[in-house]
């Protein structure tokens, strides 16, 4: 079993491809504020505690992601290529998907304060990391 491979649930996540909303969204500014338990070194994300590592969560120490500027460059790229969900709280997408450098497939999910985001290396079985891994490349 890869450390990739967790069974996803209920896939009903919808990527919108809605570069123009993307960019709407960007102007109001979303946050890449991570979460410790998908980290097990801290970086320089600023954490509280720094991290505490879940046996249930994918790391983003698997993708090589330990610098929040390199996060939030992740994010904000998933909005400009419209890669987020149709699925909104707030006014805000529920998830942002990108491909680190590393081809990962990235997913950020909202966080309860409108606007921030926290974000975690894909399964290899979720759908959808297959269809970011094609498309992705497709929106540059």
């Amino acid at each position: 079993m890869s450390k990739y491979s967790r069974t996803v649930k209920g896939h009903k996540r919808k990527i919108s491809y809605d570069t123009q909303l993307g960019e709407e969204i960007l102007q109001k500014k979303p946050q890449y504020i991570g979460n410790p338990l998908h980290k097990r070194n801290p970086g320089d994300f600023g954490l509280t505690p720094p991290c505490v590592p879940s046996g249930k969560k994918n790391l983003c120490d698997e993708a090589g992601i330990f610098n929040k500027r390199i996060a939030q460059d992740l994010l904000e790229q998933g909005f400009k290529r419209g890669f987020f969900s149709i699925s909104q709280t707030n006014n805000w997408p529920r998830n942002v998907w990108a491909l680190s450098e590393q081809n990962i497939p990235l997913e950020a999910r909202l966080d309860r304060e409108s606007g921030t985001y926290h974000g975690f290396p894909m399964s290899e079985n979720d759908p959808l990391s297959a269809e970011i891994l094609e498309k992705w490349g497709r929106q540059e």
